[in-house]
């Protein structure tokens, strides 16, 4: 998911730089391994990230026009677009530094949704079995992943990847991830 407006970044935090490469570059070429394809919605900045992946193969890019009422009608739209019978992993473009292991455990087929836990946080990517894609897609807009996560039940897969619960939001939080980031020596 890419549609946010990156508010307190105070610019599109996701083609910020890391050795050679954006955010959602780093996103997707730890996500792109374990996929068939990746789907990439949209918001305000979809014109600059379009021109950034336009060299990419195995992704779609899907423009959400209604971003502005929330992240859920993004995980909506990228679900819609996903193979009816493909299950799902949903991951924020602003969470770039997950481990290969924890694409590993999550990307296994599960009976129900899966989240990844480090210490006692849950984080992203989330794994959404195809089964539940059309009640997904019932959901009102304003409704939660986490609503959904929580009504629909799911397992928790323990990791050792504390990049699982760090989402950029802000310079500090870019930091912050660098610095956990070069301790796992990802970088």
């Amino acid at each position: 998911m890419a549609a946010g407006m990156s508010q307190r970044a105070g610019s599109n935090k996701l083609l910020w730089m890391v050795e050679g490469r954006t955010l959602i570059e780093h996103a997707l070429h730890g996500m792109a391994p374990h996929v068939e394809h990746i789907y990439v919605v949209t918001g305000p900045y979809h014109a600059a990230l379009t021109s950034q992946l336009i060299h990419w193969s195995n992704i779609t890019l899907i423009y959400n026009d209604q971003h502005l009422q929330g992240m859920f009608t993004s995980v909506k739209k990228g679900v819609a677009f996903s193979h009816p019978c493909s299950d799902v992993l949903i991951l924020p473009g602003d969470c770039p530094f997950v481990k290969d292991t924890t694409y590993l455990a999550m990307a296994k087929p599960h009976e129900t949704m899966a989240v990844p836990r480090y210490d006692s946080r849950r984080g992203h990517p989330i794994f959404i079995p195809s089964r539940l894609k059309a009640p997904l897609l019932l959901e009102p807009d304003s409704s939660h992943l986490k609503h959904f996560r929580n009504t629909h039940g799911f397992v928790e897969i323990p990791t050792d990847d504390a990049h699982i619960i760090i989402d950029i939001d802000t310079i500090e939080d870019f930091n912050q991830s660098l610095d956990a980031t070069r301790k796992d020596e990802r970088l």
